[in-house]
């Protein structure tokens, strides 16, 4: 079973209750091939477990070929999540991810979709005129 890390522990004892620091993220997992694949999604799904984070969605890709090999591995078992947690909790998702043996390469994205504005304001750079085509510059010289 995975234990919360100090920092983690800290944060939820001195940190206010509140839905502000609640965040959707996408975890994108890549493992070795080879390895115990089902133990691996158990130690995914038990860190965001520890952290009480609340899942949304999961997609199990399988194993797929590579472009181009990552650490000397040619195919890597692909393995998505899509969460909801608090925010000051995910650091200790990243942190047990990085020491993994069995995890080739993963990314934590916080997820956008679910941060659609929505009232009709807009926020800056949102909805600004779009830019005029390019003028092509031409040679005075025949």
């Amino acid at each position: 079973m995975h234990k919360l890390s100090i920092p983690a522990l800290v944060a939820v004892i001195v940190s206010p209750k509140g839905g502000d620091r609640m965040k959707n993220y996408e975890l994108a997992c890549i493992f070795r091939n080879g390895g115990d694949f089902a133990a691996m999604k158990g130690k995914v799904e038990g860190l965001l477990k520890d952290i009480s984070a609340k899942v949304i969605s999961v997609d199990d890709w399988g194993v797929k070929r590579f472009a181009y090999p990552v650490k000397k591995e040619n195919e890597g078992y692909y393995y998505f999540v899509k969460f909801s947690a608090d925010s000051l909790l995910v650091q200790t998702i990243k942190k047990t991810l990085t020491l993994d043996a069995g995890m080739l390469r993963y990314m934590l994205l916080i997820d956008e979709h679910f941060f659609a504005v929505k009232d009709e304001k807009k926020k800056p750079g949102i909805g600004a005129k779009p830019m005029a085509p390019r003028q092509h510059y031409q040679n005075p010289r025949p």
